[in-house]
C-alpha cells in the first residue's frame, strides 16, 4: 500500500469521524432560532446574564443548575435564555388571576 493510499484512508476515516463528532451540535444550533421565538428571549453568555440580572456569574451557573434558567451548551461555550419582559396582556392576566 502505497503512502497516498494510507494518507487518504485516514484523512476519509477522521473526515467521517468529524462528522459524527459535529453532528449533535449541529442540530442544536438549527434548533436555536425556533426555541428564542418560542420563548420570546434571548440567548446571552453567562457573564452577560449575570450582569443584566445583577447577580454574579456563580448565582447564573446555581441557577441553570437547579433549573431556574434555560441553558444549552454549544461545545465549550453554555447560552443562556433571558425570557421577554411580561408584555401588558401578561400583566393584566397575572392581576384577573390574582384577584380571583
Amino acid at each position: 500500500m502505497g503512502d497516498a493510499t494510507i494518507e487518504g484512508a485516514i484523512a476519509a476515516a477522521v473526515g467521517a469521524a468529524v462528522a459524527r463528532a459535529i453532528a449533535p451540535l449541529l442540530r442544536e444550533v438549527a434548533s436555536l432560532p425556533a426555541v428564542v421565538t418560542a420563548t420570546g428571549g434571548r440567548w446571552c453568555s453567562r457573564a452577560e446574564a449575570a450582569e443584566v440580572l445583577g447577580v454574579s456569574r456563580d448565582t447564573i451557573d446555581r441557577r441553570i443548575a437547579d433549573g431556574t434558567l434555560m441553558s444549552r451548551r454549544l461545545g465549550r461555550i453554555v447560552r443562556v435564555l433571558l425570557e421577554a419582559p411580561a408584555g401588558d396582556d401578561e400583566i393584566a392576566a397575572l392581576a384577573r388571576e390574582a384577584r380571583s
